[in-house]
């Protein structure tokens, strides 16, 4: 942690009149108006903590001709989300086990193509499509090294302690059959260092792993969840690898640490190509679903991320049957 602010500035964007501000100018005013602040000039920074967005207004403001406003939101610090491909192995759901490749049933094979999608409604905010013939993501198979997809999304705090955001990743191999469709969820990163400074007589407890269990309402907690390791790399917090599963759209596989043990990465090749999506690129909205995914069985899968959202364990829910 370092011991001075930085501060990344977007580029600024110009107002074409009192109708493209909220409050407008008489009648009736709009309660909000959207803007895109692009950053691209400036990051922000993946490892930053403290995380705080401030937006200043120059302008009309009331009366006043050159007036200044601002305003300030706390989010949460980046949550890494990587994807990778892991069809060296497939999960049984006949023994709740993972099992080496399959070349007849669950053959090895590159991801075509893969969005990474979030939120509720999800949208598509990452979309890869090979051109090289070679596969988005290739499989872990010497000398050959896995390709992998990691983003760090930025959202706005939780509304309950127990609301968890939804990432969702959508795998194309051609021809068919393509690994499942795989939903994961995080109460996002939170590291504030503010909570990490404690006298002696309020002692802070040591960082929690907050994604698993959610602290008790008014808990004197760090929230902060860590790295985690996957096959001997650091792949960051919401892990979605892409595998085939013997019962499609039955329940998603443990993790791919569980036993046995499933073999180390001795490298990785970063994917370079692919665009980020915004939900302001309505071309790419909403998140597109797997070819041939049964429509009863999408809706399911929103109504599970939209519970997710507000807080509710949809495994109470009947909804939750496969989950």
């Amino acid at each position: 942690r370092t011991n001075y602010q930085e501060i990344s500035v977007s580029a600024p964007i110009n107002i074409a009149g009192v109708a493209d501000l909220p409050g407008g100018s008489g009648g009736t005013p709009p309660a909000s108006i959207e803007k895109i602040f692009d950053f691209s000039a400036d990051p922000i920074p993946v490892n930053a903590t403290d995380l705080f967005i401030q937006v200043v207004y120059r302008g009309q403001l009331g009366a006043e001709t050159d007036g200044i406003a601002v305003g300030i939101i706390d989010v949460q610090e980046p949550t890494m989300v990587a994807a990778w491909n892991n069809t060296d192995y497939y999960f049984s759901d006949l023994g709740q086990n993972w099992l080496v490749a399959n070349p007849l049933s669950f053959p090895k094979r590159g991801v075509d193509q893969f969005n990474i999608c979030a939120g509720v409604p999800s949208v598509l905010v990452f979309r890869y499509l090979t051109s090289d013939g070679t596969g988005g993501l290739q499989f872990f198979e010497p000398p050959l090294t896995p390709g992998i997809a990691r983003l760090a999304f930025i959202n706005a705090k939780q509304s309950t302690l127990t609301s968890q955001t939804a990432y969702r990743v959508t795998p194309q191999m051609l021809p068919p059959p393509s690994g499942g469709e795989r939903s994961y969820f995080s109460k996002g990163q939170q590291r504030q260092a503010t909570q990490e400074i404690y006298t002696q007589s309020n002692p802070l407890p040591a960082p929690r792993y907050c994604q698993a269990e959610p602290p008790a309402a008014g808990a004197n907690v760090w929230c902060f969840d860590p790295v985690q390791q996957r096959r001997g790399q650091a792949m960051g917090d919401a892990i979605t690898p892409i595998y085939y599963n013997s019962q499609p759209g039955s329940t998603a596989g443990t993790d791919v640490d569980a036993n046995p043990a499933q073999a180390a990465f001795t490298g990785l090749r970063l994917r370079a190509g692919g665009t980020v999506r915004f939900d302001s690129d309505s071309t790419l909205t909403p998140c597109p679903p797997p070819a041939g995914m049964d429509p009863a069985e999408a809706k399911r899968i929103e109504q599970v991320e939209a519970a997710w959202q507000v807080g509710i364990d949809p495994r109470t829910l009947d909804l939750d049957r496969k989950y």
